[in-house]
């Protein structure tokens, strides 16, 4: 089992390791809370950049549990130079093995770009994800919006599109990822797991006729 982790000077914001879950191996990223609500180092870019790759590398699935307010303006370009070796790494990945993404808390800015980078991704119920929050929102369009009903879990379901699934908190959502994963296959060069089901092939569908002409 190998472990993947970095460390920051100031803050331990990004650990990433290669772990089970539901019985398949994949990369685990977490970004999740600390100094200044998750904003991410040059140090955690490095972790996530890491993790991306070692995941393509090694052909199993990617794993993100994210809260996180974006990249930290105290390193100044630095930070913004290692998010985009990080989503450079994410987007090599996409299209090869799956990409599963949890949001478990504020999901600001680039960040927020991850979870539409991701073959499915899981609100909690308490999470919101924007590029752009309320206040510039508002000073662009002069109408005030809160933080959920810009980007909370029931907008990205009912609107975007963005949330495939709204769970009750994290431990509900990782054990909705491991679900998930039983119908996946590791990468793109494996084909998909056969699931044994007595539903008749020439079973009418009267219902999806209806709902998509």
């Amino acid at each position: 089992m190998m472990s993947i982790s970095l460390r920051s000077a100031s803050s331990k914001q990004a650990t990433a390791r290669v772990t089970d879950l539901g019985g398949r191996q994949v990369v685990m990223v977490r970004v999740v809370g600390g100094l200044d609500r998750g904003a991410l180092t040059p140090e955690d870019a490095q972790v996530l950049e890491t993790a991306f790759r070692t995941a393509c590398d090694k052909k199993i699935p990617i794993i993100g549990i994210l809260s996180t307010s974006g990249v930290s303006i105290h390193d100044g370009v630095a930070s913004v130079v290692g998010w985009g070796r990080a989503a450079r790494e994410l987007v090599r990945a996409s299209g090869s093995v799956p990409i599963l993404m949890v949001a478990c808390g504020p999901v600001v800015s680039g960040p927020a770009l991850l979870l539409g980078l991701a073959d499915l991704a899981i609100f909690t119920a308490d999470a919101y994800a924007f590029v752009s929050g309320p206040h510039m929102v508002e000073a662009f369009t002069g109408v005030p919006i809160s933080a959920n009903d810009l980007g909370g879990a029931s907008a990205h379901a009912r609107s975007s599109g963005v949330a495939s699934l709204i769970a009750d908190d994290e431990d509900a959502a990782i054990e909705l990822l491991g679900d998930i994963l039983a119908y996946l296959p590791d990468h793109v060069d494996q084909p998909p797991y056969a699931i044994e089901t007595d539903d008749p092939a020439d079973r009418a569908t009267e219902i999806a006729a209806t709902t998509i002409p």
